[in-house]
Order: structure tokens, then C-alpha cells, then sequence
């Protein structure tokens, strides 16, 4: 591709999300509103909270994530509710690395 990481930044962003198995569950904040399970309905549909809500907001608005919240239920139990919640960062030093 041959882009700049500053370019690359303009349409692709890598999130590592600490805690999570390969798709889903693990002992980390790992529901972002992946999957349209009974998991995603746990976490509000908005770009702070939920990937696709923030991808579609990057389309339509051109505003880029910075952050996803994850959440993690107590016992991976959605009516349990929510065990903690984390901020889970871009992984820009990826891209800049050539790791990516």
C-alpha cells in the first residue's frame, strides 16, 4: 500500500482489546457491541460504547474513534450487569512502527 502513517490514519484504526479471547469473552472488558448477540444489546448503541456505531460515525460524520469503552459482565452475564468497563486506546505505534 505504500501509505504514510498519517495517511493510513484517515481510514484505518487497530484496537487492541486487552482481556479478550480470540472473538469474544475473556476476563478483560471485552464487549464493544461486536456480534448482535445478547451482548451487544448489554452496551448502548452509541459511538463511545458499541465498534459499529463508531464506524458508522467515522463514515457518516467523519469522526474517527479514539477510544472504545468495553465492558465486562459479572459472569459474562448480561442481566448480571456490568462487572467494570474500560477505555480500550488505539494502537497508533503500531502503524507508525510498520507493525501493522
Amino acid at each position: 500500500m505504500q501509505a504514510s502513517p498519517a495517511k493510513l490514519d484517515e481510514f484505518f484504526r487497530f484496537f487492541r482489546i486487552s482481556g479478550m479471547f480470540h472473538c469474544n469473552s475473556g476476563p478483560g472488558a471485552w464487549v464493544i457491541g461486536q456480534g448482535g448477540g445478547a451482548f451487544a444489546t448489554g452496551v448502548p448503541f452509541e459511538r463511545a460504547n458499541n465498534v459499529l456505531a463508531a464506524l458508522v460515525n467515522w463514515v457518516e460524520n467523519g469522526i474517527a474513534p479514539e477510544t472504545i469503552k468495553g465492558t465486562k459482565f459479572v459472569d459474562d452475564n448480561v442481566a448480571m450487569g456490568p462487572a467494570f468497563q474500560r477505555q480500550h486506546c488505539r494502537s497508533e505505534s503500531y502503524i507508525r512502527e510498520g507493525k501493522l
